[in-house]
């Protein structure tokens, strides 16, 4: 699929030793953005390799086609570490809002089977060393309770409808419980998982902050 692609940012001259990669997820609420333009280029100049990978949208494929798509780009990524100079043991992925929740659900379901593999490279691991959320929901059986309780989220969108982004990407209402609790973050959460970077306004007006509260304290 033309949406399962990622752009590869390397530094000038080959280096002399492997370098460490940064994932670039982009958000758009599961339904749109675009790997491009990336946010986190300019890293590429502090030493890093940058990949800014693409994922079918949820008018395509419903979940969990979006994580599956992101695990098979890192796999991809381990399986051409000497090609392109990378290190497979310093690999971080980092996203925002839709972007954070794939990033998240990565990083702590990343290496643990949960979902079925896709594509080649599947001797590769999915696993990775750093995380950073940013603003990115990561439990989908309560955020329709937080948002309700929070006077800040405004009504962007009708939560728990068949057309909010959320119910969206599962195929079903969020008071589906097996399939919220499947595309949750927080459902994976371990002892082994890798560390994460929070970020999140305590006013944003469309994912609560709560989420990220919740998330932390796993």
């Amino acid at each position: 699929d033309q949406a399962q692609r990622l752009d590869l940012y390397l530094p000038e001259k080959a280096p002399a030793h492997p370098l460490p990669l940064v994932v670039h997820i982009h958000g758009g609420a599961w339904m749109a953005g675009n790997k491009f333009p990336c946010p986190v280029v300019e890293m590429v100049t502090e030493g890093y390799v940058v990949a800014s990978v693409g994922y079918r949208f949820s008018q395509k494929a419903k979940f969990p086609a979006q994580i599956q798509d992101c695990q098979a780009a890192i796999r991809w990524l381990r399986a051409n570490r000497e090609k392109y100079h990378l290190d497979p043991e310093k690999i971080g992925v980092v996203g925002g809002s839709a972007g954070g929740h794939l990033a998240s659900l990565v990083g702590t379901a990343g290496g643990t089977g949960a979902f079925p593999l896709i594509g080649e490279n599947k001797d590769q691991s999915d696993r990775v060393q750093a995380v950073c959320n940013i603003f990115g929901p990561t439990d989908f059986t309560t955020v329709v309770q937080q948002a309700a309780k929070d006077t800040r989220v405004k009504n962007v969108f009708v939560f728990n409808s068949e057309k909010d982004p959320y119910s969206q990407l599962i195929g079903a209402p969020l008071e589906t419980t097996d399939k919220s609790s499947a595309v949750s973050p927080v459902t994976y959460i371990s002892s082994d998982d890798p560390p994460f970077l929070i970020l999140h306004g305590t006013h944003d007006a469309l994912v609560p902050y709560a989420q990220s509260v919740q998330f932390e304290i796993g």
